[in-house]
């Protein structure tokens, strides 16, 4: 059985694949990473990171080249994620 914290994660996933999406949005979801991004878009509910279970080494070049991409299309993100490196 899984725990009541794991079905309020497939739930917001869910909810976040669903309602947030355009048609150029494009979703990233491995173990290690939920993200959705959406070119078209300049505010943060379309461009969000939701899961990072990644080390150090590796999320911190992840975030640099996060907060590059947006600031270069001049759009927000917003970062709930879960997890810590």
């Amino acid at each position: 059985m899984t725990s009541v914290s794991d079905q309020v994660a497939l739930l917001v996933d869910t909810y976040v694949r669903s309602a947030w999406k355009r048609p150029d949005s494009e979703i990233t979801d491995t173990p290690t990473w939920f993200q959705v991004r959406t070119p078209s878009a300049k505010f943060n509910s379309l461009n969000c990171v939701r899961r990072t279970l990644c080390d150090a080494e590796v999320l911190t070049p992840r975030i640099d080249a996060l907060i590059a991409d947006h600031a270069a299309r001049g759009a927000h993100f917003r970062w709930t994620a879960e997890g810590a490196a």
